[in-house]
């Protein structure tokens, strides 16, 4: 679901004739959690990456954890609560 609408809004902004877009939900999912703006930048950068080609979902994951790792997110938890913390895949 969430995936049809990013793919809306990269159809909203792409000319399909100028624009190279999405084949399959696993070249979107990584953009779902960017905002609509964002995800219309990295799309272009992962299809640039891919040499004006449709960018796998690997590339597209990848250009998205570049974009996450420079965007500081602000620590929203307070002193005292618990939280549980988790290890990334390659710590």
């Amino acid at each position: 679901m969430d995936a049809a609408d990013v793919f809306d809004n990269l159809l909203e902004k792409c000319d399909p004739l100028d624009h190279i877009l999405p084949t399959n939900e696993r070249q979107v999912r990584p953009l779902i959690k960017l905002e609509p703006q964002q995800q219309q930048e990295v799309w272009q950068a992962a299809v640039e990456e891919a040499g004006d080609k449709v960018p796998s979902g690997r590339v597209v994951k990848d250009v998205v954890q570049r974009i996450m790792e420079k965007t500081k997110v602000p620590n929203t938890y307070q002193m005292g609560e618990v939280c549980q913390i988790l290890a990334k895949d390659n710590p």
